[in-house]
């Protein structure tokens, strides 16, 4: 049995001086990478451009708008926020990339993500870039904030101002994700704020965060800035769910 244990192990060993865990695929984990720029194989590079939102999505919420408008707009929706940005829609192969940003202790999916968003941003105006902040507590337990990776990135690339000081999160909440979806706009209520003594008057803001999903932590967000006088408040994600 020890023979077979140390064999075991010697050969995942060649495995990894071969193929280094460093070059699996961000979305499959086969270890095909051809393209260390975006660090996903050429299957999986489909199927995430098979996910790009289009461009007749509806500007707000980028859902697909039916001829009577979009329901989720109409009924007040993200009401804070003027337009939203995404490359993707939120499905297997997007959501593996954001989630090995987001747990995976790797910020190899920073290079693809962070040039597909700031691609999806057809509109550049805006006094700065700023990522949907964490509650000191929840920034501990997770090691990193997503929102402020990706911000970060596209802000090397675009050239938008990037800003962490205009809001603050002052309220320790469930994570969204853990949330019914009927319970999330309460559990976000009022759980943003603009510091005392921040002067935002007459600003355009671009939040950002990872995945955009019932659009409520968004329009909390926005309400927050607009209360303090911002003018307009954007939205950009990595993707979006329809």
């Amino acid at each position: 049995m020890d023979f077979r244990k140390a064999l075991r192990g010697f050969l995942h060993w060649v495995e990894d001086l071969v193929y280094p865990r460093g070059i699996n695929c961000l979305v499959c984990g086969d270890r095909r990478r051809t393209d260390p720029a975006t660090g996903v194989c050429p299957g999986c590079l489909k199927k995430l451009e098979a996910e790009r939102v289009p461009a007749a999505a509806c500007p707000r919420c980028l859902s697909f708008a039916s001829r009577k408008g979009c329901a989720f707009c109409a009924a007040g929706g993200m009401k804070d926020v003027r337009r939203a940005f995404a490359p993707l829609y939120y499905h297997p192969a997007s959501r593996s990339l954001v989630i090995s940003l987001k747990f995976g202790g790797t910020d190899e999916a920073l290079p693809l993500l962070g040039e597909w968003m700031a691609d999806s941003l057809i509109e550049r105006d805006f006094d700065c870039l700023l990522p949907v902040p964490l509650h000191p507590r929840r920034r501990r337990e997770r090691g990193v904030n997503q929102a402020a990776l990706l911000a970060s990135e596209v802000s090397r690339r675009t050239g938008i101002p990037l800003r962490e000081d205009l809001l603050a999160r002052k309220k320790y909440t469930r994570p969204q994700t853990a949330v019914s979806f009927r319970k999330r706009k309460s559990n976000v209520l009022d759980a943003f704020a603009v510091p005392p003594g921040t002067d935002i008057t007459g600003m355009k803001i671009l939040l950002c965060d990872d995945v955009r999903t019932t659009g409520n932590t968004a329009q909390a967000c926005a309400k927050a800035l607009k209360k303090a006088g911002a003018d307009d408040v954007c939205l950009l994600t990595a993707c979006a769910v329809r």
